[in-house]
């Protein structure tokens, strides 16, 4: 579903102007690329779980209180984001969703920024309900041949924490990384396809050869 963008009204929780105000801490390029590392390997291995590491790995560069990759797809006839990794405080509702309408991942995708928001749960009581209540948000876009599919997010639940440029180039960095990952993911998954859809198109010939076999048996 489309259309939960942000109106003027509730540009408020939008706070994405401070991040410039806020300027940068300086890069651990250590920690990023032993982390980039440690997903590059998780991807090659069809048994791994790397949106899961992945989050974990934006928790811990951004010193974040949460972090998550959220998925929009198709349940019956709803859009909604689903939550296929997820670490930290809201570990909780991983596997969960959330309405596309009614999720700050919505507004990223509609806008198809990174945004950074002030207690959104002002604007979207879905996230308000949450325990406990994000104070903010930092949230980046990532694509699938040049369209937005997901969003690799971070989350303060107290005023200890508040992100800055250097938390944003980490979760872009991060978000291209959910890319491959989902590219990965959509290709198993067309593969398992593929090889289900060709047992039951052999077991079909078995069972029809052996039909055929019935019948021109002289006995």
């Amino acid at each position: 579903m489309q259309g939960n963008s942000v109106g003027p009204e509730h540009n408020a929780i939008l706070a994405t102007a401070d991040i410039a105000r806020r300027g940068a801490r300086e890069p651990d390029h250590a920690a990023e690329n032993r982390a980039l590392r440690m997903l590059a390997t998780e991807l090659e291995n069809p048994d791994g779980d790397v949106l899961s590491r992945l989050c974990a790995c934006a928790m811990e560069l951004c010193a974040a209180h949460s972090a998550g990759v959220s998925l929009v797809e198709m349940d019956g006839f709803e859009t909604v984001f689903r939550w296929y990794g997820i670490a930290g405080r809201w570990e909780k509702y991983r596997g969960g969703s959330m309405p596309r309408d009614a999720s700050p991942c919505g507004t990223v995708l509609d806008r198809n920024e990174t945004l950074l928001m002030d207690r959104p749960g002002q604007y979207y009581p879905r996230v308000a309900e949450a325990d406990p209540a994000p104070m903010e948000a930092l949230l980046a876009p990532f694509h699938l041949l040049g369209q937005p599919v997901g969003t690799v997010w971070v989350l303060a639940h107290d005023g200890t924490r508040h992100f800055d440029a250097e938390d944003v180039r980490l979760v872009e960095s991060l978000a291209r990384v959910a890319a491959a990952a989902y590219l990965a993911r959509s290709e198993i998954r067309l593969a398992l396809e593929a090889r289900d859809e060709a047992l039951r198109a052999n077991d079909r010939l078995r069972r029809t050869n052996a039909r055929l076999a019935d019948k021109l048996d002289p006995t």
